[in-house]
């Protein structure tokens, strides 16, 4: 009978080792469930609390831009509405003018002589037509008889002296000819 004995020692220590480790498996099989729930809390909080910003702070804050978007869109709308004023307008203009009738009108040509300009200098012997001050101030002397002035008394030589210096023909011309006006009006009629 020793070995019923055994045989059951065994079998009370193997059973007592299988509820044991029973006990354990379900044990470990609350606490996940316990955990997983816990987590499932966790998920479901923080599913609550996006939904909470999108339902409540999002749309808060879409809500206050709203005005701003509305104004923006009233003054495209009021622009586009000007705009299709002022095309509307101009179709009528162009309408109106279109429905007028100018005749045609046919001058004569006139052909001018060529009259020759003096602004790069030149001598002239004889009576021409020329064109003076083309080119900005110039000064027309007569080479043979010099310069008549002071009513008849004789030659009146013009002496110009720039100070100073010049920078441009221009400047050159407004020179000289202030000078001939100083003595003009000392003088009388230059030429």
């Amino acid at each position: 009978m020793p070995s019923l004995r055994k045989l059951s020692v065994w079998f009370g220590t193997a059973f007592a080792a299988a509820v044991s480790a029973t006990k354990t498996l379900i044990h470990g099989a609350t606490a996940t469930v316990k955990a997983l729930d816990t987590a499932f809390d966790g998920v479901k909080g923080a599913a609550k609390s996006v939904a909470s910003f999108f339902s409540g702070g999002l749309t808060a804050g879409l809500n206050k831009l709203k005005p701003i978007v509305n104004a923006v869109k009233a003054i495209i709308n009021d622009l586009a509405a000007a705009l299709r004023a002022v095309e509307s307008a101009a179709r009528a203009v162009a309408s109106a003018l279109s429905s007028i009738h100018v005749p045609s009108i046919h001058l004569p040509s006139i052909h001018l002589p060529h009259i020759p300009g003096t602004a790069t200098g030149g001598i002239v012997t004889g009576p021409q037509l020329r064109l003076v001050g083309e080119a900005g101030p110039e000064a027309i002397i007569p080479l043979g008889r010099g310069f008549k002035g002071g009513g008849g008394r004789g030659d009146t030589y013009v002496t110009v002296n720039v100070a100073g210096s010049v920078t441009s023909e221009r400047d050159l011309a407004r020179t000289v000819r202030d000078e001939l006006v100083r003595t003009q009006n000392r003088n009388g009629l230059i030429f």
